[in-house]
């Protein structure tokens, strides 16, 4: 009886290994999709739920008996709804996957509420549950929940299958769940409910589960069969498309890619123009056919679903012979589709490049790695002469030769897949991937272009026209791998053609320009840099040569001021003479302002650290700054706002620039107002006018050293500004509109506590 009983329990062992080894059979898939995922997630969970039925049974007592229950209860309610998941993502994407678990969720919320015992009998530790508590009733709510979902998704989807292989795997998974789950695993708990003595069955159960899911999976869908068409019409070359779409989408596990071809002909509404024989897919159009209209849907799918797929590649067949059908239109397709016929190369190759001309930039090699760009440059070099190629031996021969060339494929519409040599490339060391591909590609694409270019009659000039451009479109990644450079002078070598030489003698000469205006730019920003250190030496040598006659001057004003309010001048001549000396006191002030903002310009800057108040610093600085009574002024600094750790002597000559700059551009009055805001740890002023603004042109300038716009000023106030502000770690920017007003945005690191002295002396500017 023992024997029989341990038996009994090691079905549930058996039954984990096996289906975690099949849900681990996924995950040496080459294609690794959400339903393969979600069913290896499936997988580990049934295994742990029969493991801890095992530990469950065989536990030494009661206590770890209820434990592993519970580990058992919760696994159980999982596995339902990740099989639903993986049911569910075969056919439908749903965006929100965790809505399904919700039953479950609430399942494992009641859990520790539910009324159960555990007792032993002959095949270990069993358990009641009283199924008419609240608890009770929640799961098997839940359960009966996912039962109907999973039994509904599954006569669906075996129901629109696309081919008998489909519906005899779905027909599988169908069966199996519904005899061994549906049925099964209720009678298993119904029978214990009669005898508490009664062999468990769940681990066989879940054993034939998987059984059946493993016949499943190895039941592998015919492909189409694709020949060569002799007539090439619209119809016959997009049914030999379908075709390819189709084949594309059988290699899945469970079919999930299946209905990518099943809605890729639903959303581009011909359904009732494509026909699925044995001997392929066949595409018939109706009278009202719109070419334009369908092509615009079928990229946007593509788009969507294909975008890194090789399929993609092949639908070049189709632009190329509705570029034949339609003409001019084809201009309406390119205008719509032009970001994503640039990342698929598609562009290149419809009439052997022929679109090119409307094309100004191309950045879709911007985002990719330095081999992936290489290979992209190379093929759309090759798309131009494809066409004319794709029957030779030679060039079959010739892409054997070489390493990286091998795996690239040509069909017979000179389309071309590079995704082997994506594949292989991968296998060589980084570092060498793309001297590889230089070397290979440069080979193999000279000999095509040359014996292309010696077919007699062969339009010559149009197609290194077409190249000309092709490169000039991929020109940054072109010269970054120095693609552009090694394949025109391996071309020009190789074809001894007037037109092959004067491109290359071309790009040459492009080349020396380029640099010409390279090193004459450098000669400017060093000529610019040596005149700065050289006006910031003299600003040095100038603020300290007029700092002593300026304090001489206002000392004197003061005394003279004194003397004169003592004086027995008459009431009229002492007016006057105050004014005059208020004007000369005045343009004193304004030569001491250059001097300082010379000086702060010319020397180095040292920071000292300390906390302030935001708020009470921008009102010292206001109250010292002349305003004009037709401008308002606002303060939005909080008084409990955080102290912020800067430089208050500093910060108050930016603050001071910033205030008499936003004064001078209200001269018919307005608003001046001072806001600021902590974001983490930065802290952001702003001070902004309602003034004249500034130009975009002059706003480029606007921190530049010696540039004014003002009929008094010597441009160095925001060039002190961006300095004092920088030094202290932070950034100052402008915003702008003519007529409207300006803001400056200071940003500050928000330090919480004062730094201390040898941080202080680390903080000095270049």
């Amino acid at each position: 009886m023992y024997f029989s009983s341990s038996l009994w329990l090691i079905q549930y062992l058996v039954s984990g290994i096996f289906s975690f080894s099949v849900s681990v059979y996924v995950l040496f898939k080459k294609t690794k999709t959400l339903t393969l995922r979600f069913f290896f997630l499936y997988g580990l969970i049934v295994g742990i739920w029969e493991f801890a039925a095992y530990l469950q049974r065989t536990a030494p007592n009661q206590e770890i008996s209820s434990l592993y229950f519970m580990l058992l209860s919760v696994s159980s309610s999982l596995s339902l709804p990740m099989y639903l998941s993986t049911i569910l993502s075969i056919r439908w994407k749903n965006r929100r996957p965790f809505l399904v678990f919700l039953p479950a969720i609430a399942s494992n919320v009641v859990l520790p509420f539910l009324p159960y015992d555990l007792f032993f009998t002959e095949f270990g530790w069993s358990y009641r549950t009283n199924n008419a508590s609240f608890p009770s009733i929640i799961m098997i709510g839940a359960y009966l929940i996912y039962l109907i979902a999973i039994i509904l998704a599954l006569l669906e989807l075996t129901r629109k299958a696309r081919s008998s292989f489909l519906q005899m795997k779905f027909g599988l998974l169908f069966s199996s769940f519904f005899a061994f789950q549906a049925i099964g695993i209720p009678l298993s708990s119904y029978l214990l409910t009669l005898n508490e003595n009664s062999p468990p069955f769940g681990g066989i159960l879940n054993f034939l589960t998987f059984i059946f899911i493993g016949l499943a999976l190895l039941v592998k869908e015919e492909k189409m069969p694709l020949a060569s068409i002799a007539i090439k019409d619209f119809s016959t070359i997009y049914s030999s498309f379908l075709n390819i779409l189709y084949n594309a989408t059988t290699d899945t596990s469970l079919g999930e890619e299946s209905f990518k071809f099943v809605d890729f002909i639903k959303q581009s509404n011909i359904e009732n123009s494509v026909i699925l024989t044995r001997k392929g897919i066949i595409f018939k159009k109706d009278v009202n056919f719109d070419i334009v209209d369908l092509i615009n849907k079928n990229l946007r799918i593509l788009e969507k679903n294909f975008a890194d797929s090789e399929v993609t590649d092949y639908y070049l067949r189709v632009l190329n012979v509705s570029h034949d059908l339609i003409g001019e239109a084809f201009n309406e397709i390119l205008k719509e589709n032009e970001v994503f016929l640039k990342k698929t190369d598609l562009i290149y190759g419809v009439a052997k490049g022929q679109y090119l001309d409307q094309i100004v930039e191309d950045k879709s090699l911007e985002e990719m790695d330095d081999a992936e760009a290489c290979l992209k440059i190379y093929k759309r070099i090759l798309l131009l002469v494809a066409d004319d190629i794709k029957d030779s031996v030679d060039a079959r021969k010739r892409l054997a030769m070489y390493y990286a060339t091998k795996n690239v494929k040509i069909s017979e519409y000179g389309e071309i897949s590079m995704r082997g040599v994506k594949e292989s490339i991968n296998e060589a060391p980084k570092e060498e991937c793309v001297p590889l591909l230089i070397e290979s590609f440069n080979s193999f694409i000279s000999w095509a272009y040359e014996k292309v270019l010696t077919i007699p009659g062969y339009d010559v000039q149009t197609l290194l026209e077409r190249v000309h451009k092709t490169l000039f479109l991929n020109k940054v990644k072109a010269v970054d791998l120095n693609i552009l450079h090694t394949f025109l002078e391996r071309l020009a070598a190789r074809i001894p053609r007037i037109q092959v030489q004067q491109l290359y003698s071309g790009y040459l000469e492009e080349l020396v320009e380029e640099r010409t205006d390279r090193l004459k730019e450098t000669q400017k920003r060093l000529l610019k840099t040596e005149r700065m250190a050289a006006i910031g030496e003299t600003a040095g040598m100038v603020g300290h040569d007029l700092r002593n006659p300026l304090q001489v001057i206002f000392n004197f004003l003061y005394l003279l001021k004194n003397k004169l309010g003592s004086s027995p001048v008459p009431s009229g001549q002492k007016e006057t003479l105050e004014k005059l000396i208020d004007v000369i006191s005045e343009q004193a002030y304004y030569m001491d302002k250059i001097v300082s903002d010379l000086q702060d310009f010319a020397r180095p800057i040292t920071v000292e650290f300390v906390q302030t108040s935001l708020q009470k610093l921008v009102n010292e600085v206001l109250c010292t700054t002349q305003i004009q009574g037709n401008i308002e002024t606002s303060v939005e600094v909080s008084e409990d706002f955080p102290m912020v750790t800067l430089d208050p002597a500093l910060m108050k000559r930016v603050f001071a620039n910033l205030f008499s700059n936003a004064v001078q551009a209200m001269p018919d009055g307005g608003k001046l107002t001072v806001s600021a805001l902590q974001e983490k740890d930065n802290i952001t002023i702003t001070v902004s006018d309602t003034g004249v603004g500034i130009s975009k042109e002059n706003m480029r300038k606007i921190f530049t050293p010696l540039f004014t716009t003002k009929a008094r000023g010597q441009g160095f106030g925001l060039a002190v500004c961006k300095r004092l502000v920088e030094a202290h770690g932070g950034t100052i920017s402008i915003e702008s509109e003519v007529g409207k007003g300006s803001a400056f945005t200071i940003s500050l690191p928000f330090i919480g506590k004062p730094i201390e002295k040898n941080e202080q002396s680390n903080s000095k500017a270049l």
